[in-house]
């Protein structure tokens, strides 16, 4: 029972996230990096 009502928990919250603000970065910013968009410097080489 208990793991039905964390499932739905789960899945109305991702949901609401995913409506309002969003899971993903844009592919834009995945494809140059989330170092370079978030620190403003190159990880790795």
């Amino acid at each position: 029972m208990i793991d039905l009502w964390a499932a739905a928990c789960g899945i109305i919250l991702f949901f609401t996230i995913k409506k309002i603000h969003g899971l993903r970065v844009p592919a834009r910013i995945e494809d140059e990096g989330l170092d370079v968009y978030e620190h403003g410097e190159l990880c790795y080489n």
